[in-house]
């Protein structure tokens, strides 16, 4: 055993800490990947980067109605703009197979600002799971809702493009909950169902003063007996989905419900927003065809800043996310449009409505919101590709005036 010391010594003498420290860090990773292989398991880095360019023209008169934001604007802007077509990503995902067809996953995604290099205060996904082939999939944490999955690429323009998205007029079409748990059985013969119940969306809320949302704010000093500590003193969301796939026929249906703060503030509403979205498509090859139709009552899911000119006056990143509270308030929206093949691209285009009555159309948002949306998109290769779309919103966030968009990027992902 001296012996062996001593040996080790002058080894060790011959190299310096640097060339150690990296011997045993390439160790290490042998010795990982060697656990991770008798494991049956994967780990892999992957992400995406979108980055072009955006020419935004926002005309917004003034109107004699009170306390409705800001005064009427009309300006420009040009520049760079990340994530037009796709949010630009990293993300790290891992499965361990347990056998018998049943293997724990995981994910972590970040979205990242690509102009500036900056990553979200939020992860878009945080997952850990447990998928089996006989009964489904099961995840824990924050990810797309149920009724994201069931309405999955109903819309042209695949929910983005800024104000082309149809969560511009269907705001559950597309839509993150934090701490979710996520449920979806196996296809049955083309059919499958999701269900997933959020403990806190992670949302913020606003409710209407005169003709203006605004934010709720929990205070810290609450009456006696009170506490936010609650549970029901979070936003809470319940998501269904349903959906048809075989063949060139997809159908999609989906229910999400907000169960809001229970009001420890009086002047907070209690009732709960409601949507519902059924869409599909049908593909002859030559032209694939999409519709859809929906509702909302009693408040607007990702729709906050409806009614405000200040989300219009600060461009449209932010107006999607929110949480509408508005008792008596309803939508309806429709959506028709299409893809065609073209030149080894895609031509896509949509034409969206949502139509306000009830109490929010009392409130200022008489007339409906219609966007008309077409763009075309290129794949050099499987990891890379152009695209090119214009948008034009009429009366967008139900304020009137118009936002038009032009932009043009280039994708590549990894």
């Amino acid at each position: 055993m001296r012996c062996l010391l001593n040996q080790t010594q002058k080894l060790l003498e011959r190299f310096s800490f640097r060339q150690v420290l990296m011997t045993c860090s390439a160790v290490s990773v042998l010795v990982v990947s060697a656990g991770s292989a008798s494991a049956e398991g994967s780990v892999r880095l992957y992400g995406r980067l979108d980055l072009g360019f955006a020419y935004q023209r926002i005309n917004v008169p003034d109107t004699a109605i009170p306390d409705d934001g800001l005064d009427g604007v009309s300006a420009s802007q040009f520049g760079m703009r990340s994530g037009q077509e796709t949010g630009s990503r990293w993300g790290i995902r891992g499965t361990e197979d347990l056998g018998g067809g049943t293997s724990i996953n995981f994910v972590y995604e970040f979205g990242v600002t690509a102009t500036t290099g900056a990553t979200g205060s939020r992860a878009r996904v945080s997952t850990l799971g447990v998928r089996s082939q006989t009964w489904g999939t099961l995840d824990l944490g924050r990810r797309l809702s149920a009724s994201s999955y069931a309405l999955d690429d109903v819309d042209p323009m695949d929910g983005s493009y800024d104000t082309a998205s149809l969560q511009s007029s269907m705001g559950t079409y597309s839509i993150r909950y934090s701490s979710q748990i996520w449920y979806k059985t196996p296809d049955f013969n083309g059919f499958s169902a999701a269900a997933s119940y959020s403990f806190d969306t992670g949302k913020d809320t606003f409710y209407v003063v005169g003709n203006r949302p605004k934010e709720v704010q929990i205070p810290d000093d609450l009456a006696p007996g009170q506490s936010s500590f609650s549970t029901n003193n979070k936003n809470r969301a319940l998501s269904l989905g349903m959906r048809y796939e075989k063949g060139p026929i997809l159908v999609g249906a989906s229910y999400d419900q907000i169960f809001p703060n229970s009001g420890t503030i009086a002047a907070i509403p209690k009732q709960s927003p409601k949507a519902w979205i059924l869409g599909g498509t049908y593909d002859l090859q030559v032209v694939k065809l999409a519709a859809a139709v929906g509702q909302q009552f009693d408040g607007l899911i990702q729709g906050g800043q409806a009614l405000s000119r200040a989300g219009v006056n600060g461009g449209i990143s932010n107006t999607q996310g929110d949480i509408l509270l508005f008792p008596g308030a309803k939508v309806n929206s429709w959506m028709v449009g299409a893809t065609v093949p073209v030149a080894g691209g895609d031509v896509f285009g949509s034409v969206q409505q949502a139509r306000p009555s009830g109490t929010i159309a009392t409130a200022g948002a008489s007339e409906s919101q219609t966007i008309g949306s077409i763009g075309y998109n290129y794949d050099f290769s499987k990891r890379t590709g152009v695209y090119i779309y214009y948008s034009y919103a009429h009366n967008y966030l139900f304020v009137t005036g118009s936002v038009q968009t032009v932009g043009a990027g280039l994708v590549h992902k990894f």
